[in-house]
């Protein structure tokens, strides 16, 4: 079970990601309502693990705004399970 705690009126959690050759990181998540199956990674982060590059890609935001960016791939530890990809 994954539990977590809430700051600042948002809710957090505690994630484990996995990276290319095993490099690994515990962060601090904030769960979004809106969550669409994606990780939103700061680019220190993904340097560190060294995701790899998948795609670029754009959404449109909450305010009508669009917002591109990269995605890369990685591993994410959910309930002591490996998911494949971010």
């Amino acid at each position: 079970m994954i539990s977590g705690a809430v700051k600042s009126d948002e809710a957090r959690i505690r994630l484990k990601v996995r990276g290319q050759r095993g490099r690994k990181q515990e962060i601090e998540a904030v769960i979004d309502s809106g969550y669409t199956g994606a990780l939103t990674l700061p680019p220190a982060l993904i340097a560190t693990l060294g995701l790899r590059w998948q795609s670029g890609d754009s959404a449109t935001l909450a305010d009508g705004s669009t917002c591109v960016f990269q995605v890369y791939l990685g591993k994410l530890v959910w309930d002591a399970k490996c998911v494949p990809s971010l």
